[in-house]
């Protein structure tokens, strides 16, 4: 059931998945360390997980998820823009 309700989290956003996300909704992270054993989920970095069947692995978007107050400046920031 909570693997279910994993998949659910992750077709809403597009693939990506965190573990405090997983806690709002109650789920155990127990249950995303297993779906990495398996093969099912992907561990990006500390407390993200991708489902590589999507296509939208975005590397700035993981470095700004595990960095919330990272400011990009000079060529990061135009090539953003």
């Amino acid at each position: 059931m909570n693997t279910d309700n994993i998949k659910k989290i992750i077709e809403k956003n597009n693939g990506i998945i965190t573990a405090t996300e997983a806690d709002k909704y109650g789920i155990d992270s127990w249950y995303l360390t297993d779906m990495v054993r398996k093969g099912k989920l992907e561990r990006i970095g500390r407390g993200i997980y991708f489902n590589s069947g999507f296509d939208n692995y975005d590397e700035m978007y993981f470095f700004q998820l595990q960095n919330k107050v990272c400011i990009y400046s000079y060529q990061t920031a135009l090539y953003i823009h």
